[in-house]
């Protein structure tokens, strides 16, 4: 007799589709390169080599992009922590 107080698979999996939706849309260019990696992976015209090649630039560009919005996301939140604990606090730029 299954447990009716745990969600089913397609439940949890549909959960996690949306959730990871969710988070694409939070990261559009992520969402972006990963889209090209998929059409990498489907790419049946290209030989091993050359999508070897294509997934390790993919890849490196990948790296790249999750660290600039790690640390988007990193600055953002210091600056929202700082104005929470300092809320008297003004940003200027110094003049030149």
């Amino acid at each position: 007799m299954a447990n009716s107080s745990r969600p089913s698979k397609s439940s949890q999996s549909t959960a996690q589709n949306k959730r990871l939706l969710q988070r694409l849309e939070r990261h559009p260019e992520l969402a972006r390169q990963l889209e090209a990696i998929l059409d990498t992976a489907e790419n049946t015209d290209a030989t091993a080599d050359e999508i070897e090649q294509l997934l390790a630039k993919q890849l490196r560009k990948l790296g790249s992009t999750t660290m600039e919005c790690w640390g988007s996301d990193t600055e953002e939140a210091a600056a929202q922590q700082f104005n929470e604990e300092n809320p008297g606090a003004h940003y200027r730029k110094k003049k030149r």
